[in-house]
Formats: C-alpha cells, sequence, structure tokens
C-alpha cells in the first residue's frame, strides 16, 4: 500500500481506494490509466441491431458477469438495454421518440381540426352575442 504525501492529488487517492478494494473492472482500469497519461478514449456507439445481439450474446454465457467482460459494458448499461429490449421499443434503443402508428397520427390530425372547429364556432357566438347586447 502506498503512503500518501501531502502533494498527491484527490484522484490519487480515489483510484488508489478502488485498486486496494478490487472495485474496478480491467476496462476500468485501462480507461485510469489512459485518464491519468491524459489520453482521449473515444465513446463507443452502439446501433440498435449490435445492442441486441449483444444482449443475447450476454445471455448465452455462463454467467452475465462472463459476458459483459467480453464486450467490456457495465452491468447497468446491460441491464438497461435488456429492459428496453422486455419492453419491445425499437425506438428507445435507437435514443429517439418512439414511432407513432399512422392511426394515431390521423387521430390526432382529427382532434386538432375539430378542436379549431369548435374554437371559431365558440368566437362566433361570442361576437354575435356582443352584437345583440345579450353579454
Amino acid at each position: 500500500m502506498r503512503h500518501l504525501s501531502i502533494s498527491s492529488s484527490f484522484t490519487d487517492l480515489f483510484f488508489m481506494i478502488l485498486d486496494k478494494y478490487a472495485i474496478v473492472s480491467e476496462s476500468c482500469l485501462w480507461r485510469k490509466r489512459a485518464w491519468k497519461r491524459k489520453i482521449k478514449i473515444p465513446r463507443r456507439v452502439f446501433t440498435p441491431e449490435q445492442k441486441f445481439e449483444i444482449v443475447r450474446d450476454i445471455e448465452r454465457h455462463a454467467t452475465v458477469k462472463e459476458g459483459l467482460q467480453k464486450y467490456q459494458i457495465a452491468d447497468s448499461l446491460y441491464r438497461k438495454w435488456k429492459r428496453q429490449l422486455m419492453v419491445g421499443v425499437r425506438a428507445s434503443m435507437r435514443n429517439s421518440r418512439p414511432v407513432k402508428s399512422p392511426d394515431l397520427k390521423r387521430l390526432e390530425e382529427e382532434n386538432r381540426k375539430l378542436k379549431e372547429v369548435v374554437l371559431n364556432q365558440s368566437l362566433m357566438i361570442t361576437s354575435l352575442k356582443k352584437e345583440m347586447n345579450l353579454d
């Protein structure tokens, strides 16, 4: 165990604690070393198809931990993708709004038009009442 000097930084202390208690995975240690050397690590972006294949492959392993180590992803990310698949929302896997069905779009448009008609009629009734002094 390293002894801390007064000049050691908070990050060194933080990573020393993580190392001591084996809190971090191998991929996290690699990122830590790169971070200390100020190397920019590109963020990985997965397509919906890749996410689906990764979740399926992780479930085929003997343990989930083995699959997570193979793909070097966090357990929380795996569980998020799995939950999204269970819900069956492909749009959420694309990180966008869900796709609306044509029927729903048609009904929303009809609803908008009807609201417009009711508003026009209400304005006409109000103007007629003013003309007839029925207020």
